[in-house]
């Protein structure tokens, strides 16, 4: 080997015998069980060290934090195949003694020696292996031993403080954690943990997503031996104490520590614990409640007198007024005004709140001017002003009472057999301009009260008549003098009502592709005469409109019949569906359907199909398909003549009058709606036409999206 060889050599063993020297605790504590939880509980080694070792720790353990999980990941598939080869080398579970223990030390030994001359992973796995039921094997620790790694972990302290070599701080680490793990061993020592939160719904468990965990509460544990442990819940309400004796340990929370005024809703204060060694030993959950911040609400009721929304100097408070005050919870308090008309209602939970004035509890004949329900926000510790209520009390008042009825005979006077009239509503102006309304009862009777004395005028409102009704007797409008405390007759008024009549209406159409049955493609007939007679006998007579439609009003109640002079058709349409002639039953002050009658003409020979969009994409014709108007269609008959037709509003196109023989059928796409394409039906096409067979279905040729 030349010199550069062996300088080479030399460099790598130098490079391994760093990294085993930096990853053998990390290893160790991987493969020794001194896990994470060890290493990051809060009874773990920041409690240990001065300020030097704490800040460079922290940089330590991060840095080679990734180094250790690397150094592990690529060792344990190492360590993972000596578990495999367990079969070779003996079982984890067997019996252990003080002699087999030194027996795995010393083998390896023997194998990390040998891993050291060559560096062949073999000798580390075998080295691993034996490590590890070595540490099964581990007879008890004594005190002595924890002494023994307290003083190694100060070593390797000092030095890392001293020279700041990171392996040396991992060495430390090490070491803490088996002085830990032998101190517990002795002690019999576990952790009590626990959780301290605001039960913010009041249900009296605990919520993870709405109840609120208070942190900084002080929580103190005496365990089992009189020791007195202090600890404080961490942001997320946690708290956990650690070294705490075996045993019934007693939990107590330091209240005055917590929220001004708390309530326990969950859990009990203090408790106790039963420790058990080396594990976590949770303590019930503890909520509480806390009342929210309070302020008063204050506020005053008053007569407004003069009506100028200003309490004056001689506007006395009204007593007596009940006030409902809903706080932010939802919650209602009650309170009433005093002698001078304040209130004043104490411990209103703070945040929005309503304020509403009872005006049932106002004096008889108030008319209340301020407002019923008032919003404000209640700040706590200070009265808030809800705000001054007035009212004002009525001037003398007196009623006015009248009748309206129908005057069947038109003779001036209400009869023994004419009714009144119900729900006609009359409008009183009081000498103010101010009005009053009453309606009409049962027997025609109305009755207005509380207008204030002085000149009046009653007014009915024509709207609520029946239709067509005339006023045949009284005043309408009618002036009167009202009176204070009395009631003033206002007459009575008499109508007469119109003959009742009802409306008919129906439709002529053209079967357009002689299905004998209506659908959208047919069309109105238009100039058509229809012969209405009337239940009395009366024949009226009514045409249709460019749609075909027709109306007829004024009839008599009961059946009239409808019959299409089919004389006024056009020529050599002829009858196909409804009924000609039909009976429809009149309703009076209604209209109603007389239904529809189609007729279709005698053709010499057509044919007709559909442009649809596909509406749905599902390159299928179904009932949502819409029509594409303003397609051309181009026919060409037997004869070589070519027939362009333009597709209506429904997609329809339809050719009469063409000669017997084969018809191509050919969508001109240049007037498809751009970005559509064929997706259902054929074009061009060829269809048979036989004269005098009537119409041919060309079939629908659908459009879409889709290629």
């Amino acid at each position: 080997m030349n010199s550069s060889n062996k300088l080479s050599s030399f460099i790598g063993s130098v490079i391994i015998a760093f990294a085993i020297t930096l990853f053998l605790p990390s290893m160790a504590n991987a493969h020794g069980s001194h896990g994470s939880k060890a290493h990051g509980s809060s009874c773990n080694v920041n409690s240990h060290g001065s300020k030097n070792h704490g800040s460079k720790a922290h940089h330590g353990s991060k840095n080679h934090g990734s180094k250790a999980h690397h150094g592990s990941k690529n060792h344990g598939s190492h360590g993972s195949k000596a578990h495999h080869g367990s079969k070779k080398h003996g079982s984890h579970g067997s019996s252990c003694s003080t002699s087999k223990y030194n027996k795995y030390k010393a083998l390896a030994a023997k194998y990390l020696r040998a891993y050291y001359k060559c560096y062949n992973y073999k000798y580390y796995r075998l080295y691993v292996h034996y490590m590890k039921k070595a540490n099964a094997c581990k007879p008890n620790q004594t005190a002595d031993n924890c002494t023994k790694y307290k003083n190694l972990a100060d070593k390797y302290l000092a030095a890392y403080n001293r020279c700041g070599y990171y392996c040396y701080y991992r060495y430390y680490l090490y070491y803490m954690n088996l002085y830990k793990k032998c101190e517990a061993n002795i002690n019999k020592t576990g952790k009590v943990c626990g959780l301290v939160f605001e039960d913010s719904n009041a249900n009296g468990e605990f919520d993870k997503r709405s109840d609120k965990r208070l942190a900084n509460v002080t929580v103190k544990i005496t365990d089992s031996k009189g020791k007195v442990h202090t600890v404080k819940t961490n942001q997320r309400g946690y708290y956990c104490a650690c070294d705490i004796a075996e045993g019934t340990a007693s939990v107590d929370i330091d209240e005055t520590t917590l929220p001004d005024n708390p309530t326990q809703v969950v859990g009990t204060d203090p408790t106790d614990v039963e420790v058990k060694a080396h594990r976590r030993n949770w303590e019930e959950k503890n909520g509480y409640t806390f009342p929210a911040p309070t302020g008063n609400v204050c506020g005053t009721v008053y007569e407004d007198s003069n009506e100028n929304g200003t309490q004056d100097g001689n506007e006395k408070g009204a007593a007596g007024i009940k006030v409902t005050i809903v706080d932010a919870n939802g919650d209602s308090h009650e309170v009433t005004t005093d002698d001078a008309g304040n209130y004043c209602l104490k411990d209103v939970v703070e945040g929005s709140a309503s304020v509403t004035v009872d005006v049932t509890t106002l004096p008889d004949g108030a008319t209340f001017t301020g407002t019923v329900t008032d919003d404000i926000t209640v700040v706590a510790d200070q009265n808030n002003p809800a705000g001054k209520d007035s009212y004002t009390l009525p001037e003398p008042v007196g009623n006015a009472c009248g009748t309206i009825f129908e005057d069947s005979n038109q003779n001036g006077v209400q009869d023994s057999t004419e009714v009144g009239a119900a729900g006609i509503k009359v409008i009183i102006t009081d000498h103010n301009g101010d009005t009053h309304e009453a309606v009409t009862n049962d027997r025609g009777n109305y009755c207005v009260i509380n207008i204030p004395e002085g000149s009046a005028t009653v007014k009915i409102d024509r709207s609520t008549l029946p239709a067509g009704a005339e006023l045949t007797y009284g005043l309408d409008p009618n002036d009167i003098n009202i009176i204070a405390n009395k009631d003033i007759d206002a007459g009575a008024d008499g109508y007469i009502l119109p003959i009742p009549t009802g409306t008919i209406f129906g439709q002529v159409l053209e079967d357009v592709d002689s299905s004998r049955s209506y659908d959208s493609g047919d069309t109105g007939l238009a100039g058509v005469t229809l012969n209405i007679t009337d239940s009395e006998g009366n024949i009226h007579t009514a045409v249709t409109d460019a749609n075909g439609q027709w109306t007829l009003p004024g009839l008599p109640e009961g059946e009239a019949t409808v019959e299409v002079v089919e004389d006024t058709l056009p020529d050599g349409y002829r009858y196909v569906y409804g009924e000609n002639p039909s009976t429809v039953n009149v309703v009076l002050n209604a209209e109603t359907d007389a239904g529809m009658d189609g007729y279709t003409i005698h053709r010499r020979s057509s044919i007709y199909g559909w442009v649809k969009k596909d509406t749905n994409e599902n390159r299928a014709y179904d009932s949502t398909d819409e029509g594409i108007p303003g397609v051309s269609v181009i026919l060409t008959d037997v004869n070589g003549n070519k027939h362009t037709l333009i597709t209506d509003e429904n997609g329809l196109w339809f050719k009469v009058n063409l000669p017997g023989g084969e018809t191509i059928v050919d969508i001109d796409d240049s007037t498809i709606p751009d970005g559509l394409s064929r997706v259902y039906g054929g074009d061009p096409k060829t269809k048979l036409i036989i004269e005098g067979s009537g119409s041919t279905n060309a079939g629908i040729v659908g459009y879409g999206l889709g290629a």
